[in-house]
């Protein structure tokens, strides 16, 4: 996905990947016919985890903002900040952590 998409674009994309691919014909029925109304819409908590976006209950989809996007050698490594709980200075901390997929 482009880096420079807004955040409604995500939001619209998470959801439909979502629905796609774990709800049931009557949830599709439904989201398709009304998707303001849909339970399951994505959540963004600007107050204690910026930068997060959250879709669905059972499954879960969780969206970081990703820095630090490497492909060498079919191996993508990302670094995203992540919660770390508690709060310093009145603003929440976090901790950057890195990880590798092979593609």
């Amino acid at each position: 996905m482009d880096a420079r998409s807004n955040v409604e674009y995500i939001k619209k994309y998470m959801e439909q990947s979502y629905v796609d691919k774990f709800a049931s014909i009557d949830e599709k029925i439904r989201y398709k016919n009304n998707k303001t109304s849909w339970p399951y819409r994505v959540n963004l908590s600007i107050n204690k985890y910026p930068d997060i976006l959250d879709c669905g209950h059972s499954d879960m989809y969780i969206a970081y903002k990703c820095h630090k996007l490497q492909l060498i050698d079919r191996v993508l490594t990302y670094t995203y900040k992540a919660y770390k709980g508690g709060i310093e200075t009145g603003k929440p901390t976090f901790k950057e952590i890195t990880k590798s997929i092979d593609v």
